[in-house]
């Protein structure tokens, strides 16, 4: 349990310098939906695969895909959660431990339980 809680810390961590909080918007003909997204970019694919297991083992699946990128600049790994309920789990998981994006979370867990 203690080795969990250390890792959730860092991963809010990683989230507060690495992640982003979403609402895509989408239109189709008259009807827009909205829809919850977190995301971490990173170039450490090593690190990305830990948090992806990570989240694996805590029931929160994950969109995991590589930007190829053109010129001199190194290729990155992308993590989106993009069902409202896993958002809204990932949301509360992080949010005692999170510093810069601790508001974020709060109002991203209140538009996905709003959605639930």
């Amino acid at each position: 349990m203690q080795e969990t809680s250390s890792i959730l810390q860092w991963l809010s961590g990683f989230f507060d310098a690495e992640g982003c909080v979403r609402v895509n918007k989408c239109v189709r003909g008259t009807f827009t939906t909205y829809s919850p997204r977190l995301v971490i970019v990173n170039t450490n694919f090593n690190t990305i695969e830990f948090v992806v297991s990570f989240l694996s083992k805590l029931g929160i699946n994950c969109y995991v895909q590589t930007r190829h990128v053109t010129g001199n600049r190194i290729p990155c790994k992308v993590i989106e959660i993009g069902r409202v309920s896993k958002v809204f789990d990932a949301c509360l998981l992080m949010y005692n431990h999170s510093i810069t994006k601790k508001e974020e979370l709060y109002l991203m867990s209140k538009f996905c339980y709003s959605r639930i």
